[in-house]
């Protein structure tokens, strides 16, 4: 069933331990965090490393959001970022030296 609490009440009650609020929250943002990499131009394995990974932050780093009805603008930076350090890694794999 879908949340209509807003940002902040879902952080809060992530920071309480409800599993609700977080099912809501990734529910709520997952096709954002999931846009990041695919307009960056990653592949659909990739991305979902991405996202994955953007959830995973969320869930060590919640308590220290300073400002909790800004999360989406968080989500879109830490998505942003592990995008680029995977489309680097991508990069750096894929180009030769030449000698």
């Amino acid at each position: 069933m879908p949340s209509f609490r807003t940002d902040p009440e879902l952080v809060e009650a992530c920071l309480l331990g409800d599993r609700e609020a977080w099912d809501n929250l990734v529910t709520r943002y997952s096709r954002l965090v999931w846009s990041i990499p695919r307009k960056c131009g990653l592949s659909v394995s990739d991305s979902e490393d991405v996202h994955q990974s953007t959830f995973a932050s969320l869930v060590h780093h919640i308590g220290d959001l300073r400002d909790h009805q800004r999360l989406s603008s968080w989500l879109i930076t830490t998505a942003t970022r592990a995008s680029w350090r995977i489309r680097k890694r991508v990069t750096e794999r894929s180009t030769v030296p030449i000698e």
